[in-house]
């Protein structure tokens, strides 16, 4: 299984101020934006991989519900999403929210163990060096609209997800290989 984690704030938007009904962005820091704006891009990023997954890192989750936050999304993202990374009935909000976004993602992925990940984020907080291989960080209030993000994004994607590189070094196969040297004489 393959997964982008994917925040909302920073990321499909500006932050948003409040989570009532309905949410709303701060201003004037995301004046004429709306909410979900970077949405489109994203399917337009995702659409190459049919089998990726979405797992939702983003304190909506926390303050809405899973379902509530899943339903801001569009329908073609909404039907990848396949979990979150807070779950109210292993974790206290107070307990979640004390944890870094890396340690939230990293709880998430040592439970759910993807085989290839990403987390599109711009919280770079507590991310060891190790681990950045698996952040694509996202410029704050612009996200995705960002042609910068956007084409990083893109990049690491076809890298992680697309690339041949996944092929040759899956985990799977390097378990399993049996390699067998043919003899050959170096000195004829």
């Amino acid at each position: 299984m393959d997964v982008v984690y994917c925040d909302y704030d920073h990321v499909l938007h500006g932050r948003a101020l409040r989570y009532r009904k309905p949410p709303s962005l701060r201003r004037p820091e995301t004046s004429g934006q709306t909410l979900f704006q970077n949405a489109a891009i994203l399917m337009r990023l995702l659409e190459p991989y049919p089998d990726l997954k979405i797992v939702l890192s983003t304190s909506w989750v926390k303050e809405l519900g899973f379902g509530r936050a899943r339903g801001y999304l569009p329908q073609a993202l909404q039907q990848r999403v396949l979990g979150a990374t807070f779950h109210k009935r292993n974790t206290r909000k107070d307990e979640f929210s004390r944890l870094s976004h890396y340690e939230q993602i990293m709880t998430d992925v040592q439970r759910r163990r993807p085989i290839w990940w990403l987390a599109i984020c711009a919280d770079m907080q507590g991310w060891p060096e190790h681990a950045l291989q698996h952040l694509v960080p996202m410029p704050p209030l612009l996200g995705l609209s960002s042609p910068a993000a956007a084409l990083e994004l893109q990049r690491r994607l076809a890298k992680v997800f697309g690339g041949v590189e996944k092929f040759l070094i899956h985990p799977d196969l390097v378990q399993n290989a049996k390699v067998q040297w043919p003899d050959v004489d170096l000195d004829k």
